[in-house]
């Protein structure tokens, strides 16, 4: 009886041991959840982020003393500070709109775990890249206040309003996402038929073991 008593002792220690000796789930689980995001939204948005500020800064210097720098057709550079949203819309709501972006920032980040197409990723660290790139305008530079900064802008085709790489990034993300997003609605679809494609062979497999002289329906 006392040997009998024993095993469970011991299976009840060996478990323990085992649960101790495993890793918590919890220690990896940040790493594993922005795994993802990690590879591609996040770098994404820093090329996004960097190039931007680069060539404001560059802008900010070389067209500062009102030089105009003319390209071809009707396209030049041209420094112009914006106080309004993308494409210079909406000047007179500089606050709302640098908190739009805070808020679509956050947004981004925070919805990246749930996805793990390097596509979608790559098109949302377009728009992330670009709301942060403009939103750093809003604090840093001169303005009516915190979060009033004017936004540097200076691509401009004279018959468009003048904006700047963060605009091109978060239009061409926007765009990118809408596109994704509606071929992805059409998958389920495709899934179905292939599924309703495999059925036949399926059943196929289930009747191996029927009489092969039957030839009843």
């Amino acid at each position: 009886m006392a040997s009998v008593s024993a095993r469970p002792a011991d299976a009840g220690a060996s478990s323990e041991d085992a649960d101790n000796s495993r890793p918590a789930a919890s220690d990896h689980a940040p790493a594993v959840r922005f795994g993802p995001a990690l590879r591609f939204l996040f770098p994404v948005t820093l090329v996004v982020l960097v190039f931007d500020q680069l060539t404001k800064i560059w802008a900010v210097d070389r067209l500062g003393d009102g030089d105009v720098i003319d390209l071809f057709w009707t396209a030049r550079f041209n420094l112009v500070y914006n106080e309004g949203a993308a494409f210079s819309v909406g000047s007179q709501f500089t606050i709302f709109i640098s908190i739009a972006a805070i808020v679509i920032s956050v947004g981004v980040i925070a919805f990246s775990p749930r996805v793990h197409e390097p596509s979608v990723l790559a098109a949302m660290g377009l728009v992330l890249g670009g709301a942060l790139g403009n939103l750093i305008d809003r604090i840093v530079r001169d303005g009516n206040g915190f979060l009033r900064g004017a936004v540097v802008d200076f691509i401009d085709f004279q018959w468009w309003p003048v904006f700047n790489i963060a605009d091109i990034a978060i239009v061409c993300g926007g765009i990118l996402l809408v596109f994704l997003v509606s071929e992805r609605s059409k998958t389920p679809t495709t899934v179905d038929a292939q599924s309703a494609q495999a059925k036949p062979g399926a059943d196929s497999v289930g009747t191996v073991g029927a009489d092969p002289t039957d030839t009843s329906l």
